[in-house]
Protein backbone atom coordinates (compact mmCIF):
# COMPACT_ATOMS: atom_id res chain seq x y z
CA UNK A 1 0.00 0.00 0.00
CA UNK A 2 2.82 2.43 0.74
CA UNK A 3 5.36 1.41 -1.91
CA UNK A 4 3.44 0.36 -4.98
CA UNK A 5 5.19 -0.76 -8.14
CA UNK A 6 8.40 -1.74 -6.33
CA UNK A 7 9.82 -5.29 -6.23
CA UNK A 8 11.54 -4.88 -2.86
CA UNK A 9 11.61 -2.77 0.31
CA UNK A 10 15.18 -2.32 1.48
CA UNK A 11 17.04 -0.04 3.88
CA UNK A 12 19.14 1.68 1.24
CA UNK A 13 19.34 5.47 1.08
CA UNK A 14 19.88 5.71 -2.67
CA UNK A 15 16.21 5.69 -3.62
CA UNK A 16 14.66 8.48 -5.62
CA UNK A 17 13.29 10.47 -2.67
CA UNK A 18 13.90 14.07 -1.66
CA UNK A 19 15.08 13.04 1.80
CA UNK A 20 18.08 10.73 1.71
CA UNK A 21 17.48 8.23 4.49
CA UNK A 22 15.85 4.84 4.98
CA UNK A 23 12.58 5.36 3.15
CA UNK A 24 11.37 1.95 2.02
CA UNK A 25 12.04 -0.65 4.70
CA UNK A 26 9.44 -1.10 7.41
CA UNK A 27 10.40 0.81 10.54
CA UNK A 28 8.51 1.96 13.65
CA UNK A 29 10.84 4.96 14.00
CA UNK A 30 11.01 8.44 12.51
CA UNK A 31 13.53 7.54 9.84
CA UNK A 32 10.67 6.00 7.89
CA UNK A 33 8.46 8.07 5.62
CA UNK A 34 5.07 9.09 6.97
CA UNK A 35 3.13 6.93 4.49
CA UNK A 36 3.54 3.88 6.72
CA UNK A 37 1.53 5.51 9.47
CA UNK A 38 -0.79 7.74 7.45
CA UNK A 39 -2.02 5.00 5.14
CA UNK A 40 -4.05 3.44 7.95
CA UNK A 41 -6.16 6.59 8.27
CA UNK A 42 -7.81 5.79 4.97
CA UNK A 43 -9.75 2.87 6.44
CA UNK A 44 -11.71 4.76 9.15
CA UNK A 45 -12.30 7.66 6.75
CA UNK A 46 -13.71 5.23 4.21
CA UNK A 47 -15.97 3.64 6.83
CA UNK A 48 -17.14 7.03 8.12
CA UNK A 49 -18.23 8.11 4.65
CA UNK A 50 -20.00 4.98 3.41
CA UNK A 51 -23.37 6.67 3.84
CA UNK A 52 -24.42 10.30 3.41
CA UNK A 53 -27.63 12.14 4.18
CA UNK A 54 -29.17 14.04 1.26
CA UNK A 55 -30.87 17.43 1.06
CA UNK A 56 -34.19 15.78 0.10
CA UNK A 57 -34.38 13.74 3.34
CA UNK A 58 -32.92 10.61 1.85
CA UNK A 59 -29.77 8.51 2.07
CA UNK A 60 -26.95 8.02 -0.40
CA UNK A 61 -24.73 4.96 -0.64
CA UNK A 62 -21.58 6.93 -1.37
CA UNK A 63 -19.07 4.13 -0.85
CA UNK A 64 -19.56 0.39 -0.52
CA UNK A 65 -18.68 -2.10 2.20
CA UNK A 66 -20.49 -4.47 4.54
CA UNK A 67 -22.11 -1.99 6.92
CA UNK A 68 -25.14 -0.86 8.89
CA UNK A 69 -26.50 2.68 9.07
CA UNK A 70 -29.38 4.14 11.07
CA UNK A 71 -30.73 7.56 10.18
CA UNK A 72 -33.89 9.67 10.21
CA UNK A 73 -35.37 9.93 6.73
CA UNK A 74 -38.43 11.31 4.99
CA UNK A 75 -40.22 14.55 5.79
CA UNK A 76 -41.34 13.11 9.15
CA UNK A 77 -37.84 11.98 10.13
CA UNK A 78 -38.62 8.27 10.50
CA UNK A 79 -35.76 6.26 11.99
CA UNK A 80 -34.61 3.71 9.43
CA UNK A 81 -31.84 1.11 9.41
CA UNK A 82 -30.15 -0.16 6.26
CA UNK A 83 -27.85 -3.19 6.36
CA UNK A 84 -25.45 -3.67 3.45
CA UNK A 85 -24.13 -7.14 2.65
CA UNK A 86 -21.26 -7.33 0.17
CA UNK A 87 -17.73 -8.55 -0.51
CA UNK A 88 -16.95 -5.32 -2.37
CA UNK A 89 -14.37 -4.34 -3.67
CA UNK A 90 -13.58 -7.94 -4.63
CA UNK A 91 -17.08 -8.64 -5.92
CA UNK A 92 -19.52 -6.25 -7.53
CA UNK A 93 -22.79 -7.38 -5.94
CA UNK A 94 -24.41 -5.51 -3.04
CA UNK A 95 -27.60 -6.33 -1.11
CA UNK A 96 -29.38 -3.76 1.06
CA UNK A 97 -32.06 -4.61 3.62
CA UNK A 98 -34.21 -1.64 4.57
CA UNK A 99 -35.90 -1.60 7.98
CA UNK A 100 -37.86 1.57 8.82
CA UNK A 101 -39.55 1.90 12.20
CA UNK A 102 -42.72 2.52 10.20
CA UNK A 103 -43.53 2.87 6.51
CA UNK A 104 -41.89 5.96 5.02
CA UNK A 105 -41.26 7.51 1.63
CA UNK A 106 -37.73 8.72 0.93
CA UNK A 107 -35.16 8.64 -1.88
CA UNK A 108 -32.27 6.19 -1.86
CA UNK A 109 -29.27 7.07 -4.00
CA UNK A 110 -26.80 4.47 -5.28
CA UNK A 111 -23.47 5.62 -6.68
CA UNK A 112 -22.41 3.91 -9.90
CA UNK A 113 -18.58 3.93 -10.13
CA UNK A 114 -16.97 5.21 -13.31
CA UNK A 115 -15.36 1.82 -13.96
CA UNK A 116 -18.69 -0.07 -13.90
CA UNK A 117 -19.28 -1.84 -17.22
CA UNK A 118 -22.98 -2.28 -16.46
CA UNK A 119 -25.45 -1.98 -13.60
CA UNK A 120 -28.22 -4.45 -12.72
CA UNK A 121 -30.85 -3.52 -10.14
CA UNK A 122 -33.56 -5.44 -8.30
CA UNK A 123 -36.04 -4.18 -5.71
CA UNK A 124 -37.63 -6.92 -3.61
CA UNK A 125 -36.32 -9.49 -6.07
CA UNK A 126 -37.84 -7.89 -9.17
CA UNK A 127 -35.62 -6.47 -11.91
CA UNK A 128 -35.90 -2.72 -12.41
CA UNK A 129 -35.07 -1.03 -15.71
CA UNK A 130 -33.19 2.15 -15.03
CA UNK A 131 -30.71 4.45 -16.73
CA UNK A 132 -27.47 4.12 -14.82
CA UNK A 133 -24.61 6.16 -16.18
CA UNK A 134 -21.15 5.31 -14.89
CA UNK A 135 -19.94 8.02 -12.52
CA UNK A 136 -23.49 9.10 -11.62
CA UNK A 137 -26.15 8.21 -9.04
CA UNK A 138 -29.26 6.08 -9.37
CA UNK A 139 -32.22 7.52 -7.45
CA UNK A 140 -34.91 5.21 -6.07
CA UNK A 141 -37.81 6.97 -4.39
CA UNK A 142 -40.61 4.82 -3.02
CA UNK A 143 -42.59 3.97 0.07
CA UNK A 144 -40.29 1.73 2.07
CA UNK A 145 -41.58 -0.87 4.51
CA UNK A 146 -39.88 -3.29 6.88
CA UNK A 147 -38.02 -6.05 5.03
CA UNK A 148 -37.68 -4.30 1.67
CA UNK A 149 -34.52 -5.27 -0.20
CA UNK A 150 -32.44 -3.63 -2.90
CA UNK A 151 -29.92 -5.76 -4.78
CA UNK A 152 -27.57 -4.47 -7.43
CA UNK A 153 -24.45 -5.56 -9.25
CA UNK A 154 -21.67 -3.69 -10.99
CA UNK A 155 -20.07 -5.34 -13.99
CA UNK A 156 -16.40 -5.94 -13.16
CA UNK A 157 -14.18 -6.55 -16.18
CA UNK A 158 -10.41 -6.61 -16.46
CA UNK A 159 -9.02 -3.48 -18.10
CA UNK A 160 -5.62 -1.88 -18.65
CA UNK A 161 -4.37 1.58 -17.77
CA UNK A 162 -1.42 2.70 -19.90
CA UNK A 163 1.15 5.09 -18.46
CA UNK A 164 2.50 7.47 -21.13
CA UNK A 165 5.98 8.08 -19.71
CA UNK A 166 7.05 4.44 -19.69
CA UNK A 167 4.45 2.67 -21.81
CA UNK A 168 3.83 0.32 -18.89
CA UNK A 169 0.33 -0.85 -18.00
CA UNK A 170 -1.62 -1.46 -14.83
CA UNK A 171 -4.07 -4.36 -14.69
CA UNK A 172 -7.37 -3.21 -13.18
CA UNK A 173 -10.56 -5.01 -12.24
CA UNK A 174 -13.34 -2.93 -10.77
CA UNK A 175 -11.91 -0.46 -8.25
CA UNK A 176 -8.72 -2.45 -7.63
CA UNK A 177 -5.38 -2.52 -9.42
CA UNK A 178 -3.47 -5.80 -9.34
CA UNK A 179 0.24 -6.58 -9.20
CA UNK A 180 2.38 -9.59 -10.02
CA UNK A 181 2.52 -12.17 -7.24
CA UNK A 182 6.05 -12.07 -5.80
CA UNK A 183 7.46 -14.42 -3.16
CA UNK A 184 8.74 -12.61 -0.07
CA UNK A 185 11.76 -12.96 2.20
CA UNK A 186 11.52 -10.83 5.35
CA UNK A 187 14.76 -9.79 7.03
CA UNK A 188 15.07 -7.94 10.34
CA UNK A 189 16.96 -4.69 10.08
CA UNK A 190 18.41 -2.39 12.74
CA UNK A 191 20.66 0.58 12.13
CA UNK A 192 21.36 4.08 13.37
CA UNK A 193 21.29 5.71 16.77
CA UNK A 194 17.52 5.38 17.15
CA UNK A 195 17.76 1.59 17.23
CA UNK A 196 20.11 1.67 20.23
CA UNK A 197 17.35 3.30 22.27
CA UNK A 198 14.61 0.82 21.38
CA UNK A 199 13.81 -2.77 22.28
CA UNK A 200 14.61 -4.46 18.99
CA UNK A 201 12.52 -7.52 19.83
CA UNK A 202 9.40 -5.45 20.45
CA UNK A 203 10.06 -2.87 17.75
CA UNK A 204 11.92 -4.56 14.89
CA UNK A 205 12.54 -3.09 11.48
CA UNK A 206 12.11 -5.18 8.36
CA UNK A 207 13.37 -5.37 4.82
CA UNK A 208 11.47 -7.39 2.23
CA UNK A 209 13.21 -9.01 -0.74
CA UNK A 210 11.74 -10.96 -3.68
CA UNK A 211 12.22 -14.72 -3.83
CA UNK A 212 10.59 -15.16 -7.24
CA UNK A 213 11.03 -13.30 -10.54
CA UNK A 214 9.16 -10.02 -10.95
CA UNK A 215 10.46 -8.76 -14.32
CA UNK A 216 7.63 -9.95 -16.55
CA UNK A 217 5.94 -8.34 -19.51
CA UNK A 218 2.36 -9.22 -20.37
CA UNK A 219 1.64 -11.04 -23.63
CA UNK A 220 -1.67 -9.66 -24.87
CA UNK A 221 -3.19 -10.30 -28.28
CA UNK A 222 -6.87 -10.12 -27.35
CA UNK A 223 -7.73 -8.26 -24.14
CA UNK A 224 -10.95 -10.23 -23.63
CA UNK A 225 -9.07 -13.53 -23.76
CA UNK A 226 -5.83 -12.45 -22.10
CA UNK A 227 -6.92 -12.72 -18.48
CA UNK A 228 -8.60 -15.36 -16.35
CA UNK A 229 -10.17 -14.27 -13.07
CA UNK A 230 -10.00 -16.90 -10.32
CA UNK A 231 -12.24 -16.42 -7.28
CA UNK A 232 -11.45 -18.37 -4.14
CA UNK A 233 -14.39 -20.18 -2.58
CA UNK A 234 -15.58 -19.56 0.95
CA UNK A 235 -16.14 -16.55 3.16
CA UNK A 236 -13.98 -13.47 2.85
CA UNK A 237 -11.11 -13.51 5.36
CA UNK A 238 -10.94 -10.90 8.11
CA UNK A 239 -7.67 -9.74 6.52
CA UNK A 240 -8.25 -10.14 2.78
CA UNK A 241 -5.29 -7.94 1.82
CA UNK A 242 -2.61 -10.42 2.82
CA UNK A 243 -0.94 -12.51 0.13
CA UNK A 244 -2.27 -15.80 1.48
CA UNK A 245 -5.85 -14.53 1.93
CA UNK A 246 -6.30 -12.67 -1.35
CA UNK A 247 -9.77 -13.73 -2.59
CA UNK A 248 -9.14 -12.87 -6.24
CA UNK A 249 -6.31 -13.86 -8.55
CA UNK A 250 -5.90 -12.88 -12.18
CA UNK A 251 -3.96 -15.24 -14.43
CA UNK A 252 -2.32 -14.09 -17.66
CA UNK A 253 0.43 -15.03 -20.09
CA UNK A 254 3.69 -13.18 -19.58
CA UNK A 255 7.29 -13.29 -20.72
CA UNK A 256 10.27 -12.73 -18.46
CA UNK A 257 12.42 -9.80 -19.57
CA UNK A 258 16.01 -10.64 -18.65
CA UNK A 259 17.34 -7.12 -19.27
CA UNK A 260 14.79 -5.57 -16.91
CA UNK A 261 16.65 -5.18 -13.65
CA UNK A 262 16.69 -2.83 -10.70
CA UNK A 263 18.16 0.58 -11.47
CA UNK A 264 20.70 2.48 -9.43
CA UNK A 265 17.95 3.77 -7.17
CA UNK A 266 16.61 0.20 -6.68
CA UNK A 267 13.38 0.93 -8.57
Amino acid sequence: LTASNLPQLDAGEEHDFFNKCEQLNYSPHEVYRCCQHNVAMGWPWYAMNLWQGTSDNGLAAWLYAASEVTAKVGTAGVETTIVAQTDYPFKGDVRLKVTPSKAVTFPLYLRVPEWAMDFKLKVNGKAVKIDAAAGAYVRIERRWTRGDTVSFEFGMEVSLTTWPRTGAVTVDRGPLSYSVKIGERWKKHHSGEIWSKADRNKWPGWEVFPTTPWNYGLVIDDLKKAFKVVTKKGALADQPWSLENAPIEIKAKAKQIAKWKLGKDKT
